[in-house]
């Protein structure tokens, strides 16, 4: 997949290994898994966002043309999964500030 280049085809390489690496980062900091990342994508996206290309795109073993693809498939529901994340533990400390109060 990479090169020495820095462009493919006008997809910036950089950017794409970049996020990749952050979004990995950021999908093990939230604690879920690649299928389960695939199976949510699935629901809505249909198969072609199965565990195997989380995998492939994660470790860059993929073309920068389906890697130019998937990424902002994957920026968009990483900001809704941090969302979830954010409005989870609000609703989490709220209910430990209701059982103190209680």
């Amino acid at each position: 997949f990479f090169q020495d280049e820095t462009t493919v085809d006008g997809i910036n390489l950089e950017e794409i290994k970049q996020f990749a690496k952050a979004f990995k980062l950021r999908r093990l900091a939230l604690g879920l898994t690649q299928t389960q990342v695939g199976q949510a994508l699935s629901v809505t996206r249909g198969p072609a966002y199965s565990q195997s290309a989380i995998c492939r795109f994660e470790k860059l073993d993929i073309t920068p043309k389906s890697a130019s693809k998937i990424k902002p498939v994957l920026e968009k529901w990483m900001k809704e999964a941090e969302l979830k994340y954010a409005i989870g533990k609000m609703l989490e400390i709220d209910f430990q500030i209701e059982e103190k109060v209680n």
